[in-house]
């Protein structure tokens, strides 16, 4: 049985040169090229690792298949290369690229008689191009500037990519040390908030036993929401631990924030002389809305700020946001339930009533407010841009107060006269103001799900025109329907796993290069690159078996 994909690297379809020799590192010695081994070296002397010697493919007119050309040279300040040295077609344009026809641009050229172009951004079976690559993506992908472009780093396929690199632990960064750094110290503030904060307004609320039965009782929207963000989630899945540490400011450090902002909120701009039934409104309407989406909110903004590695676009802030607005919730249906639990005047009814109310009707509510939030901030991030962060931030906050707003001051649409009049009442104002707003939220997820797939098939474009995939590879990881064949292939090889480390680790190189391009800390970025190119090659020979 075959791979899901035609590997052009493989033995059996290369070209045999007339005269071949091997060196002392078993590389071949072509004389035309004169004698100098190709393909990818790691040479103890070449402190870089991605050596001057690489070599850079071109075609062969009469087998069609790629062959050595010079290629950069490499030096310390740019790990990935100057600009390369006229090759085959002679010529190069401000971005390093190899123009095929000097007399137009590299990116808008028609391409040469082997090639094929079938338009819709990818690569034909026979691993030629189907359209020329554009560098400069459209704004909502992030802007790619002229000046950031630098090309991606050399692997002529000459030779099979051979697992030329043993995985060992990596070195921690400076970035790294900003991710736990941020843990540190937000999880300590977070652990301050619930003992001093959130447990003893619970305590208050709820008691021990309110608290047990609300905990409980709690975990079944939990559980819906956070199935909801798996499904969201995986095309580049986030890191657990981060995942945690959102639930965890969710469930503990947005209360905590609420509970200190609360009273100077009141204070400041709750009108007096109102009536428990018009100040219970006025909460509801006023403060819960702008107090509690800033304190959801804060925790993308952290996470964004500290932790950009792992924030790469909108759908990674509905997944964030998503994830500490289910945490929020967790917290708050622990207190709604616990209390009417201990109600003398509830009972099981009132109980099953307001579970029915938090937990069936309205499980999504601060998920779907708080996305709004973090689609803007996953919009900058992208970007690069710390001040572009914090004003996207602000202005994600408006359209999250606002729907938070609307739910909690909707007006009964009518009058409940018994039991079940409230809830078919509970049940239409859910449907009323909370469907549009799942379907609005449904379609944007998917429409941002397919341009995080063109994204991934953009960059990995790039990888693959230097040699570090083939065509085929990058449709498989840049389509869901390439991704389900590689996995049902791979079982049957019982090798799912490296399948899918393969693709995870692909799809996270095509996010770190659009951070790269958009110039966002450069240096930091490459050594993540090289981190992750390594880690492929290692993985290749795993998954082929």
């Amino acid at each position: 049985m075959s791979t899901p994909w035609h590997d052009p690297n493989n033995p059996q379809h290369w070209p045999q040169p007339e005269a071949q020799q091997y060196d002392q590192y078993g590389q071949p010695v072509y004389p035309q090229q004169g004698a100098q081994p190709a393909g990818h070296d790691y040479y103890p002397e070449n402190p870089n690792g991605y050596g001057a010697q690489a070599q850079q493919p071109g075609y062969d007119q009469q087998s069609g298949y790629q062959q050595a050309n010079p290629a950069p040279t490499y030096d310390q300040q740019n790990p990935y290369g100057q600009q390369p040295a006229a090759g085959q077609f002679g010529q190069f344009d401000q971005y390093g690229q190899q123009l095929y026809y000097p007399e137009q641009n590299a990116y808008t050229a028609q391409a040469p008689q082997q090639q094929q172009f079938m338009g819709n951004g990818g690569f034909s079976a026979e691993g030629y191009y189907q359209q020329a690559y554009t560098p400069l993506n459209p704004t909502w992908m992030g802007q790619v500037e002229p000046q950031n472009y630098t090309p991606a780093p050399n692997y002529a396929p000459v030779q099979p990519i051979q697992p030329v690199w043993t995985h060992q632990q990596a070195k921690r960064t400076g970035r790294t040390l900003n991710v736990v750094l941020m843990l540190a110290i937000t999880c300590t503030v977070v652990a301050l908030l619930l003992i001093f904060l959130v447990l003893p307004n619970l305590y208050r609320s709820a008691g021990p036993a309110g608290i047990m039965v609300g905990f409980l009782l709690s975990l079944f929207p939990l559980a819906a929401v956070l199935l909801t963000i798996y499904f969201i989630d995986r095309w580049e899945p986030e890191p657990r631990w981060m995942l945690g540490f959102a639930l965890l400011w969710g469930a503990a450090g947005s209360i905590g924030t609420t509970l200190l902002i609360q009273p100077t909120w009141v204070k400041l701009f709750m009108p007096k002389d109102l009536s428990k039934a018009e100040a219970s409104q006025w909460l509801a309407s006023f403060e819960a809305p702008p107090v509690e989406e800033f304190s959801k909110g804060l925790g993308i903004l952290l996470i964004a700020l500290f932790a950009r590695k792992y924030f790469d676009g909108p759908v990674d802030g509905v997944v964030y946001a998503a994830t500490i607005a289910a945490g929020f919730a967790f917290t708050e249906n622990i207190q709604y339930f616990g209390r009417t639990f201990v109600d003398p005047d509830g009972g099981a009814l009132s109980l099953s009533i307001m579970f029915i109310i938090r937990g069936i009707f309205s499980p999504f509510g601060h998920a779907l407010y708080t996305a709004c939030t973090g689609v803007a901030v996953g919009y900058a991030a992208r970007k690069g841009n710390v001040g572009m962060i914090i004003g996207f931030f602000f202005i994600g906050l408006i359209p999250a107060m606002i729907f938070h707003y609307i739910w909690n001051s909707a007006p009964s649409l009518f009058e409940p006269t018994d039991i079940a009049s409230f809830l078919g009442s509970v049940f239409l104002q859910s449907v009323v103001y909370e469907g549009p707003l799942i379907l609005l939220w449904g379609i944007g997820i998917y429409f941002l799900r397919k341009s995080e797939a063109k994204l991934t098939q953009r960059r990995l474009a790039e990888y693959a025109q230097s040699g570090w995939f083939t065509p085929e590879e990058v449709n498989m990881i840049a389509t869901p329907v390439g991704r389900r064949n590689a996995l049902a292939w791979a079982k049957t090889y019982r090798r799912t796993q490296p399948m899918k480390e393969f693709i995870r680790k692909s799809t996270s190189l095509a996010y770190t290069r659009q951070r790269i391009l958009v110039g966002a800390s450069q240096r930091q970025n490459q050594q993540d690159e090289k981190e992750l190119l390594d880690e492929i090659t290692a993985l290749r020979p795993l998954v082929l078996g």
